[in-house]
């Protein structure tokens, strides 16, 4: 719709059948501004290579403000190449500024490095979000893969997973690798991998606090190689997360009610507060 958004767009509902370049978004290229209360459904396929990268959000490429109570559920292809990496997120492809109680449903596929369910890179914060949406490679020699995020380098809490993933290499249900924060967040999603994948995150370097995932194949919280700290988090059962005690668990380390629990919601697994709004 817009090069670059520096107001504000709210209050849309797009459906979109859309063949688009590297660099895109179906809203914007780049966000300096606010983007809120979009909910947007179809398909969305990258048709260009570019030599830097082909990025591409559902929402916008480059999120440098604020982006609050989105909902994707268009599922997303990547341009399929091994030569350039594919920076993709369902919400958006990089994240600079503040993505926040935000949701995917949609498929994301074909792309090869740095692939989230919400951003496929975060410099900043993404807080209570959520991904519901399958996130499939497709592509050889793929990594950086997270329900939440592909890599994280900034702060990513109050935030959960139920989509399975799928790829080659350095996968996590929240994060791929993470040299930032983590906190606050579960995953339950079925990892399918050849080798290096962590319940969490892949690779930490930074800190992990608070979080907890459902193991389904062999793997533990993180990689062994990880350098990060990992404090009160690890391994619980479905039903575990399903009880009032783990509700109470997440929601201990915020100044308001943030989760929400009902067996007739969200398979009976918590989730956040803004999506009963």
């Amino acid at each position: 719709m817009f090069s670059e958004n520096k107001g504000s767009i709210e209050n849309l509902r797009v459906d979109v059948d859309a063949y688009i370049r590297a660099y895109s978004g179906i809203i914007c290229s780049i966000n300096t501004g606010k983007i809120a209360d979009i909910e947007l459904s179809g398909t969305i396929e990258c048709t260009s290579s570019s030599a830097g990268g082909n990025w591409l959000g559902g929402i916008c490429y480059n999120n440098k403000g604020e982006i609050v109570k989105v909902c994707n559920y268009a599922e997303i292809k990547g341009y399929n190449s091994t030569s350039t990496g594919n920076y993709i997120g369902g919400i958006c492809s990089q994240n600079h500024g503040i993505v926040q109680q935000c949701k995917n449903e949609g498929k994301i596929w074909n792309a090869n490095n740095a692939i989230g369910g919400i951003v496929g890179l975060n410099y900043q914060t993404v807080k209570e979000c959520a991904n519901k949406g399958r996130i499939d490679a497709n592509v050889s020699a793929s990594y950086h893969l997270g329900g939440i995020a592909g890599r994280n380098n900034g702060e990513i809490y109050n935030c959960y997973n139920l989509g399975s993933i799928t790829g080659q290499l350095v996968k996590g249900g929240i994060v791929g690798p993470s040299d930032g924060n983590i906190k606050n967040c579960y995953s339950i999603a079925d990892i399918t991998t050849e080798y290096q994948a962590g319940g969490i995150v892949s690779t930490n370097s930074g800190k992990v606090t608070n979080c907890w995932y459902v193991k389904k194949g062999n793997y533990d919280i993180q990689l062994s190689t990880s350098t990060g700290t990992v404090e009160s988090s690890g391994e619980k059962t479905e039903a575990e997360m399903k009880d009032n005690a783990f509700l109470d668990v997440l929601n201990a380390g915020n100044d308001e009610i943030t989760w929400k629990l009902d067996r007739r919601k969200n398979n009976g697994y918590p989730y956040l507060a803004w999506e009963d709004e």
